[in-house]
């Protein structure tokens, strides 16, 4: 029984969201993640794809106290794009997923997605 449940145990946590964190990030990192631009329609620079990068808020409680956020989820791309050396994000996307994903724990959910691009 106790096998049973170390293994339900290990099974839960090991589905949960884990978004990065700005605390993560290297020193140079931050400075990238404090310059990120996060930009709106036609880019007139010149520029190079990076990476697509998401980035999932996450409500773990059934009763959804806190309201979700595409501020939140943005600052995860912010720091996933950081991480790339990326200088900008574009082509963002935010959806809210009102459906319970068990997988990540999550009751319901707000992803954006988006274009992580280093400027030539």
């Amino acid at each position: 029984m106790r096998i049973f449940i170390l293994g339900v145990l290990v099974f839960s946590l090991a589905g949960c969201v884990s978004n990065p964190g700005v605390d993560s990030l290297t020193p140079t990192e931050m400075e990238t993640f404090k310059r990120m631009q996060i930009l709106e329609g036609d880019v007139t620079r010149s520029y190079t794809v990076v990476a697509q990068v998401k980035g999932k808020e996450c409500h773990t409680d059934i009763d959804q106290s806190k309201a979700l956020s595409t501020e939140d989820a943005i600052t995860v791309l912010k720091v996933k794009a950081s991480q790339k050396n990326a200088d900008a994000i574009m082509n963002i996307k935010c959806e809210r997923d009102r459906t319970t994903d068990w997988r990540n724990d999550c009751w319901s959910s707000m992803l954006c997605v988006g274009t992580a691009i280093r400027f030539d």
